[in-house]
């Protein structure tokens, strides 16, 4: 008889390709320096390999909820492959050490799409970032809470 995958098994291994694939583009584009940089993060957004599809930044709150500090809007709704504007809080504009945190965790809904929920986010963010989950969660946390 054949085994039939259980919904805990499919989820451990979206977070283990999605930790795989973190620790790759870090490997490729985070190098030694403590974080991904902005001229880093802009190199992986345009790697098919990491990113699936195109993401363009743009620091605009006009489609997130309050206390949203991102959200990947796709350019169209029955193509993905036409890519996405990932609306970052205009707060956040000019920190180039912390919008790649914020990216990373969005990253996932660009590659995974509504599967991937929040356990993926900070596996993925925290591989990626090179932080252990909890800290990666509680930098997001306080980023979050720190919105006007």
């Amino acid at each position: 008889m054949r085994h039939k995958p259980t919904e805990q098994e499919g989820r451990e291994s979206l977070i283990g390709h999605a930790v795989e694939k973190a620790l790759e583009a870090r490997a490729q584009y985070g190098g030694s320096a403590p974080g991904l940089g902005r001229v880093s993060l802009d190199a992986l957004l345009a790697d098919r390999k990491f990113v699936r599809h195109p993401v363009r930044l743009s620091f605009d709150a006009s489609l997130l909820e309050p206390g949203e500090f991102a959200f990947p809007a796709a350019v169209s709704e029955d193509d993905p492959a036409a890519g996405f504007v990932l609306h970052v809080h205009p707060a956040f504009e000019g920190r180039d050490e912390v919008i790649p945190l914020l990216v990373a965790y969005q990253l996932v809904c660009v590659n995974y799409g509504e599967i991937a929920g929040h356990e993926v986010a900070e596996a993925f963010g925290a591989a990626l970032c090179g932080m252990e989950i909890e800290d990666y969660y509680q930098t997001i946390c306080q980023l979050a809470d720190s919105l006007p």
